[in-house]
Order: C-alpha cells, then sequence, then structure tokens
C-alpha cells in the first residue's frame, strides 16, 4: 500500500505542534531539561514532515538529520541554518536526556525552545508553499531509506544505510 505523502507531512506537522506545546508549557514550569527533550522532537517531526513530501522517510534519528541536509538544505529548498539547529537541538537533547551532572539554565532552554518554534514556523511556510503548488513535491517515486527506488527511476530519497550501526573493536 503506498503511503499518501501530503497526509504523513499533515500528521508530522501536526505532532511537531504539538510537541512544541508541550516544550512551551514544560518551559513555563521551569522543567528545563525535559522542555530542551521536547523541543528537539518538534524539530524532528517537522524535518520528517518535510521529507515527507519528498516521498523520503528515514528510519533514524541520523538518517532523518542526514537526508534533511541532504534534500532540503543543500538543494537550496530550505536554508542552511536549519540544518544547524536541528543539529544543535540533537546535541542539547542528548546532554539533557543522558547526561546527570548536566543542568541546562533557562537562558539556554529559552533559546532552545525559541529556535524550535523558528524551525517549525520554516518547515510550515514551506509545507505550505509546496502544498498551494500541484507539481510540487510529493508527485514522484517512492523510495524509503535504504531501499532502491522500483522500475529503474530515479531516487526520490537519496538516500542510502545510514541507520546500520558499525562495529567497533
Amino acid at each position: 500500500m503506498t503511503p499518501n505523502w501530503k497526509k504523513t507531512a499533515a500528521r508530522e506537522m501536526d505532532r511537531a505542534r504539538r510537541t512544541l506545546a508541550a516544550a512551551q508549557f514544560l518551559l513555563k514550569g521551569e522543567f528545563l531539561e525535559d522542555a530542551t527533550s521536547r523541543a528537539y522532537y518538534a524539530v524532528l517531526h517537522a524535518a520528517k514532515a518535510a521529507l515527507g513530501l519528498h516521498q523520503c522517510a528515514p528510519k533514524t534519528h541520523q538518517g532523518t538529520q542526514r537526508m534533511f541536509a541532504k534534500i532540503m538544505v543543500k538543494s537550496g529548498l530550505i536554508e542552511p541554518e536549519y540544518s544547524g539547529i536541528f543539529s544543535e537541538e540533537h546535541d542539547n537533547r542528548e546532554f539533557c536526556d543522558y547526561t546527570a551532572h548536566f543542568e541546562m539554565a533557562e537562558l539556554d532552554a529559552d533559546q532552545v525552545v525559541a529556535d524550535a518554534m523558528k524551525f517549525v514556523n520554516r518547515i510550515e511556510r514551506y509545507l505550505a508553499e509546496q502544498t498551494t503548488t500541484t507539481d510540487g513535491p510529493g508527485t514522484g517515486e517512492v523510495v524509503r531509506e535504504g531501499r532502491a527506488p522500483a522500475y529503474g527511476t530515479k531516487r526520490a530519497c537519496p538516500a542510502k544505510r545510514l541507520g546500520r550501526r558499525r562495529k567497533h573493536g
């Protein structure tokens, strides 16, 4: 069954908005680390919404980040600063969620949530621009991360197996 990419993008964007609202709520309650984590997930879902219009569905956080940079930023669809925001939000979440001795300052958490809002708003504008055109993204071949397109056509999503873990040692 072929997914309806526009509906998928809309669902991801709705999830991004709700997650951003949760981040803002947590920030007001001074749950700074949790607000930071929710801010990252708002960015992640917004990025997945944008990629969804290009029929790209990465399976991992890292894959989403890479495909966002490749499809959205390097192609000039979204400004480079948004790839930086995505990366910083990820790093902040990692520190907040996995480092017990790390404490987020209120000023820093305010900025993290503000950056997430900026990211979500930019993706909303992008989606609105794309859905008002009839020949915009979402009309091509369905390709998921790590899978070749059917019928030998060009890839809509130039993903490789980004989620594969390497063995160390």
